[in-house]
């Protein structure tokens, strides 16, 4: 089994974590699956172990990658608590859901710079920065899993020599 990416083995591996495994039945015999040889159930342990190796990077990153692969919203809010430090938490939440979605503010910055006394400027700057900060930790993050399952990607991020 072989990916292209990092990015795409790490997004198979949060998308099997929702899987349930199933064998498909064609008359008695047992279908194999879409990867070659592996049976739904080694698929499965493969991305538990991925998940696992994800699960031993630093928080913010697992927050980062958890909300770029899942959007769910207990990962957001950790996101943007990595990335606020504990201050206008709301607002990077909103920065954090802008990332994963569409790049917009979900009420835009004109409405969060009202609500927090700033300038639509200010709001852009912290929305631009805490966007790099996510690619940055997203990367350091995948960088950190590639090194670990360089059999099963293609593509590699970083190039020596």
């Amino acid at each position: 089994m072989q990916f292209n990416t990092v990015r795409e083995l790490v997004g198979w591996a949060f998308q099997m974590s929702e899987a349930v495994p199933v064998k498909m039945q064609k008359f008695t015999d047992t279908a194999g699956g879409s990867f070659g040889e592996l049976t739904p159930a080694e698929q499965r342990m493969m991305a538990d172990d991925i998940l696992a190796k994800i699960g031993r990077l630093p928080d913010d990153e697992q927050a980062a990658l958890a909300a770029m692969f899942t959007g769910d919203p207990r990962a957001i809010k950790s996101a943007a608590w990595w990335l606020s430090r504990g201050t206008d938490v709301p607002l990077f939440e909103a920065i954090v859901w802008a990332w994963v979605e569409d790049g917009q503010i979900k009420g835009g910055q004109e409405a969060w710079a009202a609500r927090l006394g700033a300038t639509q400027q200010a709001i852009g700057k912290r929305k631009v920065g805490a966007m790099i900060r996510l690619d940055k930790i997203t990367t350091s993050g995948f960088a950190t899993i590639e090194v670990q399952v360089l059999d099963l990607v293609r593509t590699r991020l970083f190039y020596k020599g």
